[in-house]
């Protein structure tokens, strides 16, 4: 889902290929039909937009024909927690969770808080942005659980009640998924998940580009955490990554957030004044992140070497501390308020690349900037309309150059001829040089299946021509 793993990440997918070799069942989901749908045993098309009702229809699924991996919620995830009496679900509060402010119109999570002992700080779900840092985590807080999953308050029993709506005939009308192609989906997935089968969901910016990426990304843990799916071989959510500025970024790394092993950033604004107060704000009690105290000083005796010694916490003091939020979408709106006042850019494209990108059109009888220059935006590439504007002009005032033009073919739909298996080509409109330019008549026009048409990249008539095609 969210993806097109086969024409925008070749190399990576020869593994989904291999593993359908092996007995593998692989399906796409996603609102256009591409190579990847094609190379799929199952394509299901979507709606643009509607991935967590299509999600959220295979929690319900899972959880109401009690399909999950009860032994392993149980153990590795937070099912059983409870959580505070405060907390109201959007499914009982109007579609809005306890805690919102329609003044300021944001949400305060303190009533989102588990029961039990008091908290060393309070819940900040963004306080850090390493892999499993999350302030929430009831490896850190330990709260109460009940193991019979039976509480009204344990967060199985939350989650049930949430995802309820989400049934296959919802599912049809926002997804516009045929409920049999959906209930196929669900069955093959739960058939290849459990204590003996692991199933993987791969997702790329077709999910992350999106204004509520996070929750359609969420919604997938929660199913694959449900099925037993996560932190086991064959498993997992795999984020299809390999862009310049995007795994490299995370890696080096050069978000603004993270030192190099995925370590969270001091920040001097969340009280990390000292490597202790660092150390006792990012730690967690369970896990493999219990062991970050030992990560950072190893990180800092890295870098300063000798003169990183206990006395001078490491060199710790030496770290520049963040002051705010410093991310790509921020700064870019700080440019527009005045704050930044330049920026150097290498190895992306914001202009193209980040949300609400595209560009403002140029007042009219407005030049492009000098080379060299720091334009206010992005300018539109009008010289290419200019050029065809200019060809129109010349095809029309040209007998033989709009006599070939005759040639180009615009396919309004494409069907199996009844015979020989010829494909047979409806209304396949050409330009005269005496016909009527806007009514073209509509003709019969057979090509042999072998026959391919001068697009880019060259096509074979039937597997996906376009309107654009410009002649066979």
């Amino acid at each position: 889902m969210g993806s097109n793993m086969a024409e925008n990440h070749p190399v990576g997918f020869r593994w989904p290929m291999k593993a359908k070799e092996r007995g593998a069942t692989l399906i796409h989901v996603d609102p256009r039909f591409t190579r990847t749908s094609a190379s799929a045993d199952l394509y299901v098309p979507i709606r643009s937009g509607s991935d967590i009702a299509f999600l959220g229809g295979l929690i319900n699924y899972v959880i109401t024909h009690d399909k999950w991996f009860k032994e392993y919620v149980l153990a590795y995830t937070n099912a059983s927690s409870i959580i505070a009496e405060g907390y109201v679900d959007a499914e009982d509060n109007g579609g809005i969770f306890s805690g919102y402010d329609p003044k300021e119109q944001k949400y305060d999570p303190a009533t989102w808080a588990y029961a039990g002992p008091p908290q060393e700080a309070n819940e900040d779900a963004v306080a850090h942005s390493g892999h499993g840092m999350e302030g929430t985590s009831p490896a850190k807080h330990r709260p109460y659980r009940d193991e019979t999953l039976q509480h009204p308050r344990c967060v199985f029993q939350i989650l049930k009640r949430h995802y309820a709506r989400y049934t296959p005939e919802l599912v049809e009308r926002v997804c516009g998924t045929p409920r049999e192609l959906f209930l196929q989906v669900a069955d093959v997935l739960v058939s290849n998940s459990g204590r003996e089968r692991t199933a993987a969901i791969c997702y790329a910016v077709g999910w992350t580009q999106q204004s509520f990426g996070p929750q359609i990304i969420r919604a997938a843990g929660i199913l694959q955490l449900l099925l037993g799916n996560m932190g086991r071989p064959g498993g997992g959510i795999m984020a299809l990554r390999g862009h310049a500025s995007i795994q490299g970024s995370t890696d080096v790394p050069t978000l603004f957030d993270l030192l190099p092993g995925y370590l969270p950033h001091p920040a001097a604004f969340k009280g990390d004044a000292t490597l202790e107060q660092y150390m006792r704000e990012s730690t967690v009690r369970g896990g493999y992140w219990s062991n970050l105290p030992k990560f950072m000083v190893s990180l800092l005796k890295a870098w300063y070497g000798k003169a990183a010694t206990k006395e001078n916490e490491y060199g710790y003091q030496w770290i520049p501390k963040l002051t705010g939020d410093h991310s790509h979408v921020t700064t870019t709106t700080e440019m527009a308020d005045g704050k930044v006042k330049g920026l150097v850019i290498f190895g992306q494209n914001p202009a193209n690349g980040s949300p609400h990108g595209r560009p403002k059109p140029r007042p009219s009888g407005t030049r492009p900037p000098k080379a060299g220059t720091l334009p206010r935006s992005r300018p539109r590439s009008f010289s290419c309309r200019r050029r065809r504007r200019r060809r129109r002009t010349a095809l029309s005032r040209t007998p033989n150059a709009c006599c070939n033009f005759t040639t180009r073919l615009w396919i309004r739909r494409a069907t199996l001829g009844p015979t020989s298996g010829s494909f047979t080509t409806w209304a396949a409109a050409s330009r005269s040089c005496t016909g009527d330019r806007r009514n073209p008549p509509t003709r019969d026009f057979s090509i042999s299946p072998g026959t391919t048409c001068r697009s880019s990249p060259s096509r074979a008539l039937g597997s996906g021509m376009s309107p654009r095609t410009t002649g066979c």
